[in-house]
């Protein structure tokens, strides 16, 4: 087997390293290098107990421990058959490879066993001297900490090595990490160094305006943290001609998507962002604009009730944040009595909730309930990124940074979907009021 140099400190570095990161671009060779580092503490370190994990156990087979395989397939290719070797192949269980001269062992195990249970049994982890965990970017932060901090074999030095494609900076893998902004120079440079085109090209392509994007760099915070970060072109000589066409291409198809899933990079996050150049303004000027009006009101109990103030005028949508608390600590019409909701100006309603908006239209208020269908949903969402945008509110404004929308496994963004669900009451909240805007009017200020 023959090793890039770039990953020659996973092998061969005399400082310790306790955790180190394989990441970056596609076909950038992790997988390769994860197996045959864990094939050489089987054959050569006496101590190893290795564990290779995934978030679904029932994943490993077809993937990790296939690649494996490869790996020792290839090893004995080179230097002949290793009949103390033993290597299990269960289609639908842990599998494992013994070192029957040394006792070195490496086993499968999941976070889960299948994609609809509970978390596995890890208990026998804690005698691990190696964990080798594949798309760790998707494992949940609290089962990666809980393992992490069950590792207590005595007399090793244990190591944790992740390989994962490069997820937005919220992630919790980032952790351990600094960032450091990827300036115009540098991104140019980086596609230089893989890319036949020429400088000419690839800086008209950078400066286009839909390609204007922030990317980041990673860097670890502590000196027992090795972060190798690898793209296609460190592999280049080991991959075909048609996977790297179909690589260069995808800059010119998809900029964004290209700089984190081929380069490598981190997303700042801002191309997954469902609104952008929202303006915030203060409550004294919210007061002074003129628009329809409408009050929109999405309910919770033991998250919060958000009522917000909206007024139409034209392109633009101003918004103001009016409530935000849980119905179990302020019961909803105790709320609005507190911060004066006017009984003229229609309540556009969450229709989830028919017994609370009965009781709201008891107490004298006008209000309507609207559609939460996924269609209506998304048509509220394109026309409200349509427009222009002002808006006051502390809760507001970090709900308007966190509203994302989802992506897949590859990168790309589901902008045919809901967003993400997750904090995002008031964001609802401006969801019902689009979808019920035939109920504002024009009114007058107190």
């Amino acid at each position: 087997m023959t090793i890039l140099e770039e990953f020659e400190p996973l092998f061969n570095s005399e400082k310790y390293y306790f955790i180190t990161d394989l990441w970056g671009g596609r076909a950038g060779a992790r997988s390769f290098h994860l197996t045959a580092y864990a094939l050489h503490e089987l054959l050569y370190n006496k101590k190893f107990r290795g564990f290779f994990i995934r978030e679904i156990h029932s994943t490993i087979y077809s993937s990790l421990w296939q690649d494996f395989k490869d790996r020792f397939e290839e090893y004995e290719t080179i230097h002949g058959e290793h009949p103390h070797i033993q290597i299990s192949d269960n289609k639908n269980g842990e599998n494992y490879a013994k070192n029957t001269i040394t006792g070195a062992t490496i086993v499968t195990k999941g976070f889960k066993a299948g994609s609809k249970t509970q978390t596995a049994n890890l208990k026998s982890l804690a005698g691990a001297t190696h964990l080798y965990i594949e798309e760790a970017e998707e494992t949940e932060y609290l089962a990666f900490n809980k393992v992490r901090l069950s590792l207590r074999k005595k007399g090793v030095q244990i190591k944790i090595v992740r390989a994962f494609n490069p997820p937005y900076k919220e992630h919790w893998i980032w952790k351990d990490y600094d960032f450091v902004k990827v300036e115009k120079h540098e991104l140019i440079s980086l596609i230089l160094s893989i890319s036949s085109d020429t400088r000419e090209q690839i800086e008209a392509l950078v400066n286009l305006p839909d390609n204007h994007v922030e990317l980041l760099r990673a860097v670890p915070k502590n000196d027992y943290h090795l972060s190798i970060n690898t793209n296609y072109g460190n592999n280049y000589y080991n991959l075909n001609a048609q996977a790297i066409n179909d690589m260069e291409a995808m800059k010119y198809s998809d900029f964004q998507l290209y700089c984190v899933t081929i380069l490598g990079l981190i997303s700042s996050g801002s191309e997954r962002s469902v609104y952008k150049n929202w303006q915030r303004i203060t409550l004294s000027e919210f007061e002074q604009l003129h628009g329809n009006q409408l009050y929109a009101l999405d309910f919770g109990d033991r998250v919060p009730n958000a009522l917000l103030e909206l007024k139409f005028d034209g392109e633009w949508l101003y918004i103001n944040e009016m409530l935000y608390v849980p119905g179990n600590q302020e019961p909803i019409l105790d709320a609005f009595k507190r911060i004066g909701v006017r009984k003229d100006i229609v309540i556009v309603a969450d229709s989830a909730s028919p017994n609370e908006i009965t009781k709201i239209r008891a107490a004298g208020y006008l209000i309507r309930a609207v559609s939460k269908g996924h269609d209506a949903n998304v048509s509220a969402i394109k026309a409200i990124r349509e427009s222009k945008v002002k808006y006051v509110g502390h809760n507001l404004h970090d709900e308007y940074i966190g509203y994302k929308y989802e992506e897949n496994k590859t990168g790309e963004l589901l902008k045919d979907e809901v967003p993400k669900k997750g904090n995002d009451h008031l964001m609802d909240g401006i969801k019902y009021g689009k979808i019920g805007e035939r109920y504002a009017v024009g009114m007058s200020t107190k």
